[in-house]
């Protein structure tokens, strides 16, 4: 760890900025003097336990009975991964790295979020199973004040010429950190724009996307900009900010999404992967899409996926299977999560992503015939025989299923699904009842 760090040092790095995500969707942040970073690589930097439990608004919710969340008392260590450390471009002598939160014994805390995926992908490892995935982000750029920028058509020229100074130097920057822009385009929402960064293995996309929205806030500050990741936008009733995630399953060198016969190319184990998800979406939902303003963007009609259906590049189907072209196929095909969002912790749906697929193959699941219309459109009986369920109309129903879901509390483990459900019950409570423009004047700029 020390070589790394010296390594930093004579590349010119001053200080790295080291980062976890909670359960509220917040990136938390502490800058470290580069002649510390040896130091806190070994021991840490401390943080209180109650992290886990931090809300929205900041203040802990305590939970009787877990070790170390019952009060005020207890001390974890964040200990940065230099193996993952993102050199950040410019002249300020800055890198970045991902920590995990460590018990002072050296032992992962229950509820460090990184560690829960990590120990996820070994065990999908185990199996002989890896992932791929990418993080599809929509973000909005806002001048200082408030205001928005001009509305555009969808993906149009102007909305993104409007922005080209910042658009050029942001795919340089992220570049030449490399992390590899697949495209950038403007989104339908005044100001918003939607960028996709290569795939990678879970933890590794998860970090990639924590350093990108980081990046992303950097460039804009930079501009004299800020950002919002949030769900919900108040100068758009019907668009929000999504984070859809590409997923991929591979056995060996073989992408399980293209190792089958046509029409759809799926394998029985990519069939089963992909129907393991699709069958927890329900209960999970709040994983994906845990914020109060995150069901003013999951609607009918609005490209979010808000019916558990699946479907053939139906961009209304919570799980889009995208095919690409047919000489790429058995490297891209992948599906797409819709209903996920900026407010989503990324560590945490990666996992849960994994958990579902591979709880589906060692059962054996099975998809539904797919949905190619808007399944609003159809009526109860056509979307019943589909398995098309709508999924929860708000935070409250959302954490309640989580909470009451056997498939969730194994999977997060006991302490992180109380941690989780206590802090969005709690955002529920504190936010239920208000309107729109409250929410989202509240949560816009609360996502990092």
């Amino acid at each position: 760890m020390s070589a790394l760090a010296a390594e930093l040092e004579r590349d010119g790095v001053r200080f790295v900025y080291v980062t976890l995500v909670d359960n509220a969707g917040i990136t938390r942040l502490k800058m470290i003097p580069i002649d510390r970073l040896a130091q806190v690589a070994e021991s840490g930097v401390g943080m209180s336990t109650l992290i886990a439990i931090f809300t929205i608004d900041d203040h802990a919710i305590y939970l009787p009975g877990l070790d170390g969340l019952e009060g005020p008392a207890g001390d974890l260590r964040m200990v940065p991964d230099l193996e993952s450390t993102v050199r950040l471009a410019g002249p300020a002598g800055l890198a970045w790295a991902p920590v995990d939160q460590i018990h002072q014994d050296g032992s992962p805390t229950p509820t460090c979020t990184r560690s829960f995926l990590r120990r996820t992908q070994a065990a999908a490892a185990d199996r002989g199973l890896t992932f791929r995935l990418a993080f599809e982000v929509e973000f909005t750029l806002l001048p200082r004040g408030g205001a928005a920028l001009h509305e555009w058509p969808a993906f149009s020229a102007a909305g993104l010429l409007e922005v080209e100074g910042l658009a050029t130097e942001l795919v340089t920057t992220l570049e030449e950190q490399g992390l590899h822009v697949q495209q950038l385009q403007a989104e339908a929402g005044p100001g918003q724009f939607e960028i996709a960064i290569a795939a990678a293995e879970p933890l590794a996309a998860a970090d990639r996307y924590v350093a990108l929205r980081l990046t992303i806030r950097r460039v804009a500050a930079a501009h004299g900009l800020d950002v919002s990741f949030a769900p919900a936008m108040q100068a758009s009733e019907a668009l929000g900010n999504g984070c859809h995630i590409h997923w991929s399953v591979w056995r060996g060198d073989e992408n399980l999404f293209a190792a089958g016969e046509p029409p759809f190319g799926l394998s029985d184990e990519g069939e089963a992967a992909a129907a393991g998800l699709l069958e927890r979406l329900g209960e999970c939902c709040a994983v994906f899409a845990p914020s109060v303003t995150s069901y003013l963007r999951l609607q009918p009609g609005h490209w979010s996926g808000a019916y558990t259906t699946w479907g053939v590049d139906n961009r209304e189907a919570a799980l889009r299977l995208s095919r690409g072209m047919w000489a790429s196929r058995a490297a891209s095909a992948n599906f797409e999560l819709k209903p996920a969002d900026g407010a989503a912790n990324p560590y945490l749906a990666a996992g849960v992503i994994v958990a579902a697929a591979v709880d589906g193959i060692a059962r054996g699941a099975r998809l539904p015939a797919p949905i190619q219309a808007d399944p609003q459109t159809l009526s109860e009986a056509e979307r019943a025989s589909g398995g098309a369920a709508r999924l929860p109309v708000d935070l409250g129903a959302a954490v309640e299923a989580l909470a009451g879901s056997a498939f969730a509390r194994e999977t997060l483990g006991e302490e992180e699904h109380a941690a989780f459900v206590a802090t969005r019950r709690d955002e529920w409570k504190r936010f239920k009842g208000h309107d729109r423009a409250e929410l989202v004047r509240f949560h816009e700029l609360r996502y990092g």
